[in-house]
């Protein structure tokens, strides 16, 4: 998931292109920012080792460090092609494989917010619950604690109750391992 933009895209994909495995360069089919960023993710979390890593189980901490990695080299590129001309980036970024989930609210400028995103470890009890006493046609009659752990990730609070939210700080990742512990760290760049 990427919502945001790559800024100045156009001028840095062919550097992008140039980074990537075979394979995943094989397997970027559009133009967007987002899949050249997600064939970054891929191509690091696999060690460049193309599709034959695509199947192995990685940390949520290899994720981190993937994505990190991928948000660095679009940083490096455009400070290589565009010097002081380059202008912010604004990347909320997640990735999951239905086990982990690791997700970045990113923007790299010195007062801007990057778009909002959230995560809740509650909310999915609650979940289709626009009004105070709503049915949650969802829960098919099970009770809270029924529903087991959970994380969701969203743009904006889904859910009655913006207490079952915690707003992503700037710059912040946060990570979900299959435990579903969260752990949430700054993401340093210069």
């Amino acid at each position: 998931m990427h919502n945001g933009s790559v800024s100045s895209f156009t001028s840095i994909r062919r550097s992008i292109c140039d980074e990537l495995d075979l394979d995943t360069y094989a397997n970027v089919l559009g133009t967007t920012d987002s899949e050249h960023v997600a064939a970054l993710y891929i191509t690091y979390l696999t060690s460049g080792r193309g599709k034959a890593a695509w199947e192995e189980e990685y940390s949520a901490r290899d994720m981190a460090t993937a994505l990190t990695k991928a948000v660095g080299f679009v940083i490096a590129a455009q400070t290589k092609i565009l010097g002081a001309a380059r202008a912010p980036n604004s990347l909320n970024l997640a990735a999951t494989d239905g086990k982990r989930l690791v997700t970045f609210r990113f923007r790299n400028h010195s007062t801007e917010q990057p778009p909002s995103l959230y995560y809740s470890t509650t909310a999915g009890v609650s979940l289709n619950r626009k009004y105070e006493g709503g049915v949650n046609e969802a829960s098919n009659g099970l009770k809270a604690s029924e529903h087991g752990a959970h994380v969701i990730v969203a743009s904006e609070p889904t859910t009655y109750s913006e207490d079952e939210w915690n707003l992503i700080g700037k710059n912040e990742c946060v990570m979900v391992e299959t435990s579903g512990a969260v752990v949430v760290e700054v993401i340093k760049y210069e």
